[in-house]
């Protein structure tokens, strides 16, 4: 599969890109080279909620999807037909969410989550979910795993501490995996990921309003609160993640993470989060299985949010 898979909805490939990337297959043989996952990694999986996987994915890669990226914020304003929608202060009550090509200038220059390229991009499927990394999935889930969602940012998300399902509870509880995948080296002044080793051990906070793990803005400073209640109790500690091109982070449903505050804005902080659920547990989903085996959820793309 070559990059011209990934553009075939997208019209013209730029010759640079044509001439620089070499072919998905060939970019992730040191992937396919790799063992599954080990005794000792679900040992420290059980006990802390995470794992890191230093250099799992190769540099060709990593720029392969660095320059996609790039094509399309670059070429946005020329292509209204582009499905992608940009999200500023997620999370937030006066959250923002717009079609790409109508994003200005000044949009890539700020906190923004680029939402599932994997829904059009066959190279980011098989980038986040390929045969190694799903026999890894399929022993932390129990079962086969489904990418729900992709996430791109460039920048630190400086979003307060959550557990991922806040807002995408999955349908048995825990039955939720996480990616973070590093697209450069990571510093410290870039707003890195921060998240606390063995939280999520902390039984699930349930809203009241609506009985479930999934948040509601007024009622944020009780779950505020428990947290910091039960992270106290238990003696847990706050770890950042340096990581480096092509390392991948790894965490569970209920690990407590957050984005650390971008202290110098002349670096980026570029990574792509993907989240996973289990086959098992979504009857009746249009779940859809690419030539080379990678499971993915259909769905429209995310509704606008003025």
């Amino acid at each position: 599969m070559k990059l011209q898979t990934v553009y075939r909805a997208y019209g013209h490939i730029p010759a640079s890109i044509r001439r620089t990337v070499a072919p998905v297959a060939r970019a992730c043989r040191p992937i396919l080279q790799r063992a599954a996952l080990s005794s000792s990694q679900k040992k420290f999986w059980d006990e802390n909620g995470y794992l890191v996987l230093p250099g799992f994915f190769g540099e060709d890669v990593i720029d392969t999807l660095n320059l996609f990226v790039d094509e399309l914020w670059n070429t946005r304003k020329r292509r209204p037909d582009l499905p992608f929608m940009v999200d500023f202060d997620h999370g937030k009550a006066d959250q923002k969410r717009w079609p790409i090509h109508e994003v200005p200038d000044w949009g890539r220059q700020t906190i923004y989550k680029l939402n599932d390229l994997y829904l059009e991009c066959p190279f980011v499927r098989l980038m986040v979910l390929n045969p190694v990394m799903s026999d890894m999935l399929n022993v932390l889930l129990d079962g086969e795993p489904v990418i729900c969602n992709t996430l791109n940012l460039e920048w630190g998300s400086e979003q307060d501490y959550h557990f991922d399902t806040f807002y995408m509870a999955p349908q048995k509880q825990n039955k939720l995996v996480a990616s973070w995948i590093a697209l450069e080296d990571i510093s410290e002044d870039a707003g890195p990921l921060k998240f606390v080793s063995g939280s999520h051990k902390i039984p699930p906070f349930i809203f009241p309003k609506s009985g479930t793990t999934v948040a509601s803005h007024e009622e944020m400073p009780m779950v505020q609160e428990y947290i910091e209640t039960e992270v106290a109790k238990r003696g847990l500690k706050e770890e950042l993640f340096l990581g480096k091109k092509g390392d991948c982070l790894l965490w569970h449903a209920q690990l407590l993470h957050a984005g650390s505050k971008h202290r110098d804005r002349t670096k980026t902080r570029k990574s792509i989060v993907t989240h996973y659920w289990r086959w098992d547990d979504l009857p009746g989903a249009d779940v859809r299985i690419d030539r080379n085996g990678t499971n993915w959820l259909y769905r429209h793309h995310q509704p606008r949010i003025r």
